[in-house]
């Protein structure tokens, strides 16, 4: 009996030549490690940060080894996020006991517990984040003042080493937050409401420039926002519904949406508008990943990583020479980026038309045709004669990728045989 199969028709449309750099990732090692919460890349990229429950281990980027754990202090907290001031001094981590808590990177130990005013004998949930001034953090934070049943959400702007609140204003949603590399702005996004969204701030004047609605989220929030090193885009991940969306911050236009069918997690805004998405299919097909693009859509590379809530660190190099990705999981993997440069073809035509029986594929000038899986193996590789290549389907269901050269240049394209 034959089975069952989806019609795909990808149409990719080019022009004018230019030369290009397509980024893709090579796995240099990989170690099991579990238990992972967050964790941050030194400015020089050469240790990483890990929160692992309480701990904050510190890793040699190198090796992949643990060389030092911070001391506690006898806290015993268990920590929900970790954040790095950019010059790499200092650390900040939260949870739901009502404290910041402040770290020296140097001294490799706690040094403050930071409790506001408004949450003293409280249960507050808050979340932070630095300031390019390396002292200046925003806090968002839920307290039960000033009615024990009604709690007030508030915008906190606070000098760590002056120990004094510089401003503050009454905001409803409370979430996550993040400053922007330059300091001139912060995004928060919201929790624990019907139609959650993400707000843009002017950081010096501490408004809302401009609120992002109607994301396809949930009332439980987002599992991550980011904006880019440039402020360019806004990236976001749901927490419930698991759906990656990355906007244009200006526009507030999506640019690309996980795909459908897949259970979405996690992603990382990179340097010079790449970006990552990690996405799984719980269908049965093999096909778990992180997908490399570059604005606003265009599919770099894949490389293929297991679980179902993956964990992603990024180098914050001042160049993309050397990126540097880190992923966690059930294992930990450092992967750097191998960049080659292909050319952009004048007015080709990329089409792929999956069928039961045959996969056709049209590109013209094409001298060669590569099948790879999503565990980087050539699955089928030959010279191509004609603009017309056909190619007997006998692929198991999953997402592979088409390689085709003419000349000196190499385009690749996506495509899926489901079953």
């Amino acid at each position: 009996m034959k089975h069952k199969m989806f019609l795909i028709a990808v149409v990719v449309l080019l022009s004018t030549a230019k030369l290009l750099s397509q980024l893709s990732l090579e796995v240099v090692w990989e170690k099991p490690q579990a238990g992972v919460i967050d964790a941050k890349f030194s400015p020089d990229g050469k240790f990483v940060y890990c929160l692992i429950g309480g701990d904050i281990k510190k890793l040699e980027v190198e090796t992949g080894e643990f060389v030092a754990t911070f001391e506690r202090g006898g806290f015993e907290n268990t920590y929900t996020y970790l954040e790095l001031s950019p010059d790499g001094k200092w650390l900040l981590t939260g949870g739901y006991d009502g404290f910041v808590n402040l770290w020296n990177t140097d001294q490799q130990r706690i040094i403050r517990r930071i409790l506001l005013p408004e949450q003293q004998d409280n249960q507050s949930l808050f979340y932070s984040s630095f300031s390019n001034d390396n002292k200046t953090i925003i806090i968002n934070m839920t307290t039960k003042k000033p009615h024990p049943l009604l709690p007030t959400n508030e915008m906190v702007l606070y000098d760590l080493f002056e120990e004094i609140i510089l401003k503050k204003v009454p905001f409803k949603r409370i979430g996550h937050v993040q400053f922007s590399n330059d300091g001139k702005f912060f995004i928060t996004g919201s929790k624990f409401e019907e139609n959650c969204r993400i707000s843009l701030w002017d950081a010096k004047e501490m408004t809302v420039i401009r609120e992002y609605t109607d994301l396809g989220t949930d009332d439980n929030g987002f599992r991550k926002i980011q904006l880019s090193d440039n402020n360019k885009l806004i990236g976001l991940a749901t927490h419930n519904s698991n759906i990656v969306k990355i906007l244009e911050t200006e526009t507030g236009k999506v640019v690309k949406t996980s795909e459908d069918g897949t259970t979405s997690t996690n992603f990382n805004l990179l340097q010079n508008d790449y970006y990552l998405i990690y996405q799984w299919r719980g269908d049965g097909t093999v096909d778990y990943g992180l997908n490399i693009y570059k604005y606003p859509d265009i599919f770099q590379s894949s490389v293929q990583r297991y679980g179902s809530n993956v964990i992603i660190s990024k180098s914050i190099q001042n160049d993309d020479s050397d990126e540097k990705i880190l992923v966690f999981q059930s294992s930990m993997a450092l992967l750097t980026n191998s960049t080659t440069n292909v050319n952009e073809p004048v007015n080709h035509e990329f089409v792929i038309t999956v069928n039961p029986e045959m996969i056709s594929v049209n590109f013209d000038n094409a001298d060669s045709i590569k099948i790879i899986d999503m565990n980087g193996i050539v699955i089928f590789d030959k010279k191509a004669t004609e603009p017309n290549i056909s190619i007997p389907n006998t692929f198991i269901a999953g997402t592979y990728i088409c390689v085709i050269k003419t000349g000196d240049r190499e385009y690749s394209q996506k495509f899926q045989v489901v079953r």
